[in-house]
């Protein structure tokens, strides 16, 4: 293997960022906020990560809501870690609306706000980011942050493995105990 070296890895990322490799800026952007090659740089680390993303590298973006959210390398900050979160997913992804939509549905990230949850879930679903179907149906299963419905959270299990969800998952196993969860209640009544 590959004796580590954080101080050449900073140098060999630096050097590709240089030359337009987004992914390494925000990298430096990371290693900068963690001090891993000298003392922590809060400021200069954001910076690098805000220039990623605003070339177009949106997971930079995602970074930085989850440096907020965290609260580890900056004070934590929830309405700056919603604003990165929906800056990413107002650029169109999908797997962002989808987080975002989970967080608002259940309250889980310091703001609740239902409609606006399911929307985006929605939305992602749409785009068929697969694992959208298994967040809100598992969401519907449970009764977290919506009112709780098998049938809705099954029509959404079905639909993800129609849209590409693989049959021999451990999502589309979890279908098959749900669906047969939901035909006992329903013999029951």
């Amino acid at each position: 293997g590959v004796t580590k070296n954080p101080q050449k890895a900073f140098e060999l990322l630096s050097y590709a960022a240089e030359h337009g490799v987004l992914s390494a800026k925000a990298a430096i952007g990371i290693m900068l906020l963690k001090g891993e090659t000298t003392e922590p740089d809060s400021v200069t680390g954001l910076k690098k990560l805000e220039e990623a993303f605003n070339e177009g590298y949106l997971n930079a973006g995602n970074h930085l809501s989850d440096i907020y959210f965290e609260g580890k390398y900056v004070e934590k900050d929830i309405e700056q870690a919603h604003r990165w979160l929906w800056n990413v997913a107002n650029c169109g992804d999908e797997r962002s609306m989808a987080i975002l939509g989970h967080y608002l549905i259940t309250g889980s990230h310091g703001k609740k706000d239902t409609d606006t949850g399911l929307k985006l879930m929605h939305k992602a679903i749409e785009k068929r980011f697969l694992p959208a179907y298994l967040w809100l149906g598992t969401l519907y299963k449970k009764g977290n942050g919506v009112e709780q419905n098998l049938k809705k959270a099954l029509d959404l299990f079905k639909e993800g493995v129609l849209a590409g969800i693989r049959p021999d998952s451990e999502e589309a196993r979890r279908i098959v105990l749900l669906h047969k969860e939901w035909l006992g209640m329903t013999w029951k009544k």
